[in-house]
């Protein structure tokens, strides 16, 4: 494992380094509802996270196999090492909602479809 973790390393300093022009800082958010309250139907508080991304990548031909892709959907890539949480479908992004998350095989990041709001 110490290998696969180097490798994440690697890619995070890569990230503020040669990947610098296309990874961005993202913030991401949620509500969490919280017990039910009749007084309060929309009662909840919102989880916030950031880290950075490679946004604004184009999909592949292979990607239409997973996602259902819109004229104005972006693709971004996060790699776990450089995000203070796990992204959710629904989640905003930046001026984007989450549609879409499809786990790298290495189980190191995600490859997410945002959506523009």
């Amino acid at each position: 494992m110490g290998d696969l973790n180097s490798i994440q390393h690697d890619i995070a300093l890569e990230m503020l380094g040669d990947l610098a022009d296309v990874s961005y800082a993202f913030t991401g958010s949620r509500v969490v509802n919280g017990a039910y309250d009749p007084e309060n139907p929309t009662s909840g508080t919102t989880a916030t996270y950031s880290g950075t991304g490679i946004f604004g990548l184009q999909f592949t031909k292979e990607d239409s196999q997973s996602f259902q892709i819109e004229q104005n959907d972006q693709k971004a890539i996060i790699m776990k090492v450089n995000s203070s949480d796990t992204p959710q479908v629904g989640d905003m992004m930046n001026g984007f909602r989450v549609i879409h998350i499809v786990e790298i095989p290495a189980d190191n990041g995600w490859t997410l479809q945002l959506r523009k709001v």
